[in-house]
């Protein structure tokens, strides 16, 4: 287990812990001992901040990981890939995950899980548009933030 320490001048702490563990999903450092590792950081470097981030797992069996197109980090109880082919267009992959059932990535980037369902009924208006006859779908058709730029 290593730690590193950093202080930056204007008053910013840092501390990394690292291990190496072959159980992924135990960790050394529980919520509890981070909250109070929090509190002996605030006052050992007088700051009025700390805060513990959970561990982030570097070599899991199936990676849990996405990032978003916003560039937030994304972890998913991911147990397994259903599906996965790079066409020429793009690579898509299909997860299984424990909390939103399949989870559909493309090109790296969660799209569509089972349980967005909800979500995906208000998209489309379910029960208010007559969807008779169609065999198109179009995902990813403009549901997220306005890029005028892109």
């Amino acid at each position: 287990m290593t730690l590193s320490v950093k202080l930056y001048s204007n008053g910013l702490v840092t501390a990394t812990v690292e291990y190496y563990t072959d159980q992924v999903n135990e960790h050394k450092i529980a919520n509890d001992h981070g909250r109070a590792l929090e509190k002996q950081l605030m006052a050992k470097f007088d700051c009025s901040v700390a805060k513990v981030l959970p561990a982030i797992k570097r070599a899991p069996p199936v990676n849990p990981y996405f990032t978003s197109s916003d560039d937030r980090l994304l972890e998913y109880d991911t147990d397994g890939i259903v599906f996965e082919e790079q066409s020429k267009f793009q690579k898509v992959q299909i997860y299984s995950t424990k909390s939103f059932g399949n989870l559909l990535v493309l090109d790296d980037l969660q799209n569509l899980a089972e349980q967005d369902l909800p979500y995906t009924h208000g998209l489309m208006n379910k029960d208010k548009e007559d969807f008779a006859g169609k065999e198109i779908l179009i995902l990813g058709g403009g549901d997220g933030p306005f890029c005028g730029s892109c």
